[in-house]
């Protein structure tokens, strides 16, 4: 448990996928997005977490969210899947974050507040923790690698899953110490678990929508705000808008996932 399920960090060239008049927006060793002139955007990767997006877009689309409308989705005789979804208007606040006022930053946050109170309000599905529909296991990613979690039926199985991801050998003083830290009577919400800048799109100071949903789903409600901490890189100011943008804060979660992650798989 715990293993690294990332696919191989082999090139996906752009004559592979990229279809006539269409142009490539972003791109990975793992991972492509190419816009087609008729405004549709598509996602290609190496690996399932193209299905797993949709199931989250889905879910995420019946609460009224910020989200791209599905389109479709397929798979290359290469083996490579595409996801086909509504392209969002404006650009991701990672390009324009650093030069906004503090009160344009306020602003925003304010708004990610709602849109996280609106997300967190939506009622889970009884007896499951994991991805988006019941019985579905979930997706993290941690340092490097994406990692499968596998379906739980409350808190406490999670916890299990969270201790079995430590390395061999990490001393049972820690093991304990992590087992004792960790609660198991949490709410649980839906939970998209990589809010970064990179995928949250504005204009004209508005969000517009909230991209990249491959590790969404049903997780205890302290999930968010400590992948929050954790997924925004680069020397910025944005998480020190955290008390804007959730509800309540969860410092003791925080400290205990942060040491939890020195002692997992990357």
């Amino acid at each position: 448990m715990g293993r690294p399920v990332s696919p191989e960090r082999s090139q996906i060239l752009d004559a592979e996928i990229t279809e006539e008049a269409a142009v490539i927006v972003y791109q990975t060793p793992r991972k492509v997005i190419s816009v087609l002139e008729n405004g549709i955007a598509k996602k290609w990767t190496r690996g399932d977490s193209q299905l797993h997006e949709m199931e989250a877009l889905r879910v995420a689309k019946e609460c009224g969210l910020l989200v791209p409308d599905v389109r479709g989705y397929g798979t290359t005789p290469a083996g490579k899947i595409w996801l086909a979804m509504d392209k969002i208007a404006g650009q991701p606040l990672e390009q324009v974050w650093k030069d906004l006022s503090k009160t344009k930053k306020t602003a925003i946050a304010q708004q990610l507040g709602a849109f996280m109170a609106q997300k967190r309000a939506m009622p889970p599905p009884e007896g499951h923790i994991g991805g988006p529909r019941a019985g579905q296991p979930g997706r993290e990613i941690r340092q490097y690698h994406d990692y499968e979690i596998p379906a739980c039926r409350d808190e406490s199985e999670f916890n299990k899953y969270l201790l079995g991801a430590l390395l061999w050998n990490t001393p049972v003083p820690f093991r304990n110490a992590f087992a004792e830290c960790l609660r198991a009577d949490h709410r649980i919400v839906y939970t998209h678990a990589d809010f970064a800048l990179r995928n949250i799109m504005v204009q004209d100071g508005q969000v517009t929508g909230v991209l990249d949903w491959e590790n969404a789903g049903w997780f205890p409600e302290y999930w968010e705000y400590v992948k929050f901490f954790h997924q925004n890189f680069g020397n910025n100011d944005f998480r020190d808008y955290a008390d804007i943008i959730f509800p309540r804060s969860f410092p003791n979660e925080l400290i205990t996932y942060t040491a939890l992650l020195k002692y997992q798989y990357p």
